[in-house]
């Protein structure tokens, strides 16, 4: 997975390496959104799979997948550097999102077909409670926050559909808001653009990325643009967005590299540069 500060123009990203149980910091330019390798730090005891930031950006939270846990670690605000705060229980997590407030955080069992909700200190940042909701597919495995906080998306890896959810903000508590078939195969991971207008779906299977619309109403999706083609970097696995909204950042499994494109006013892609 691919993290960013959310300033405006963020000085660092974070990528998880879940076969390397590390994380690889990079230092992002504020004019082209490219990024340069910083430093790599150990994830012990996670295998760390999807990222996310709570509202002050001071601490970073990683999903484990097969490791089974769910980490929290802070942020040196200077160096960007990470130090571990703890784990709790995350049986087979991968994708993880939080509530804008920071008040939740959202995690989904893949093969469990489950939406795990905790609880967040907000001092501490450390996670508690065992709230959950079904969530039906086959192998649900990714997670997407609303920027406002309305919805929830969640990716069927084995489906190819991204499942949308109405997001109770008082108890943190979700429920189904209808499914749309994104296309390809293998759609794993997606992120919400920075204005709540765009879901954007990454098909690994079939080299395809799928702007998907969001009603700004219903928040049901529909599919106006088609998808956007990743050759010659294949297997497009977990996209980011830059907290400008400008930019979409997306891991290619295959290589390991990270593909750059600028995000148009109609939401759709146009490719940039990749980075290896």
């Amino acid at each position: 997975a691919l993290l960013f500060l959310r300033d405006i123009t963020p000085r660092f990203a974070y990528v998880s390496n879940f076969g390397a149980t590390s994380f690889s910091i990079y230092s992002v330019d504020p004019g082209s959104g490219l990024l340069t390798p910083v430093t790599t730090m150990s994830a012990s005891p996670l295998g760390p799979y999807h990222l996310v930031l709570d509202p002050s950006q001071s601490f970073l939270y990683a999903s484990g997948g097969a490791s089974n846990f769910v980490g929290t670690f802070a942020i040196d605000q200077t160096t960007g550097l990470l130090s571990s705060r703890g784990t709790i229980a995350g049986a087979n997590s991968y994708g993880i999102a939080m509530s804008p407030d920071g008040r939740f955080a959202y995690g989904v069992l893949a093969g469990g077909n489950t939406i795990i909700i905790r609880g967040r200190d907000s001092s501490t940042g450390l996670l508690s409670g065992s709230g959950s909701a079904a969530v039906a597919g086959t192998l649900p495995r990714g997670l997407a926050m609303d920027p406002q906080g309305r919805w929830l998306f969640v990716s069927d890896q084995s489906a190819g559909t991204v499942r949308a959810f109405t997001v109770d903000s008082a108890t943190g508590g979700v429920s189904a808001n209808g499914s749309i078939v994104a296309g390809g195969t293998n759609v794993s991971f997606s992120t919400v653009d920075t204005g709540g207008r765009f879901v954007y779906a990454a098909s690994f299977g079939s080299n395809l990325i799928f702007p998907l619309s969001i009603h700004q109403t219903t928040g049901v999706l529909s599919n106006p643009l088609g998808s956007v083609a990743t050759a010659p970097d294949t297997a497009p696995y977990v996209p980011a967005m830059h907290p400008n909204g400008v930019f979409l950042y997306v891991i290619a499994q295959s290589t390991n590299a990270l593909r750059t494109y600028a995000v148009n006013s109609d939401g759709s892609l146009t490719f940039r540069a990749t980075t290896p």
